[in-house]
């Protein structure tokens, strides 16, 4: 959970935090950058509840649980795995399970890179998903974060479905243990554009478990 490299001098937001040698992984979520330091593992446990319009009118609620875990490879190269993606309502079912892996291209107050993710069809009925995205961080001096990630989907099945979204998310820091967000964007299916268009809307909360040398989630 820390990384394996020891910096000889501070680093800044070129890399990844101000901080003096061991600690080359910053604590605050809005200083941390686009991928983890080399040899670092950061498991993630999320949970999420979901509400919608439904067809004819009626509200649809859905609840949602994740265990994922990033590993930084290198300091610009990142790969990950949702390990357990988990419907609790409605009903409870098992989502695919998905590999990922992010490449940093520029460093600084404004990041970008590229992203390629896979789901894996393990649900009877379902189908291979690939997305393609081009994540962008911007660092908001150390007081907060902006996420945008455009990105297309595609679908494997007969025929194959193409859909493009551009997921946003703002977010500051509580001290360095803790943050809160929200997030927002939009998306649509390229088939049928009128009927699948969306724009989010929600909110989110989050927290750091420190380690000796930096987070461990």
């Amino acid at each position: 959970a820390a990384p394996r490299t020891h910096v000889e001098a501070p680093l800044t937001t070129t890399g990844y935090a101000d901080r003096p040698p061991p600690l080359t992984y910053p604590y605050a979520y809005v200083d941390r950058p686009l991928v983890l330091a080399e040899g670092m593992l950061s498991p993630w446990v999320g949970l999420a509840l979901h509400h919608a319009s439904g067809l004819g009118g009626g509200d649809q609620f859905a609840g949602t649980a994740d265990v994922s875990v990033d590993y930084g490879i290198t300091d610009f190269l990142e790969v990950g795995l949702d390990v357990a993606p988990i419907a609790l309502a409605p009903s409870a079912e098992y989502y695919d399970p998905s590999l990922r892996a992010t490449v940093r291209f520029f460093s600084g107050e404004l990041e970008m890179g590229l992203r390629v993710e896979g789901q894996l069809p393990f649900r009877t009925g379902s189908s291979f998903l690939l997305r393609t995205a081009i994540p962008i961080l911007g660092h908001l001096g150390g007081i907060g974060r902006i996420d945008l990630a455009p990105q297309f989907a595609f679908h494997f099945r007969d025929p194959i479905a193409t859909a493009f979204s551009v997921p946003l998310a703002v977010s500051f820091n509580i001290g360095d243990y803790f943050f809160l967000g929200a997030h927002s964007g939009f998306g649509f299916s390229l088939d049928l554009v009128d009927e699948t268009a969306y724009a989010p809307l929600g909110a989110f909360v989050g927290g750091t478990i420190p380690g000796e040398l930096g987070p461990i989630g």
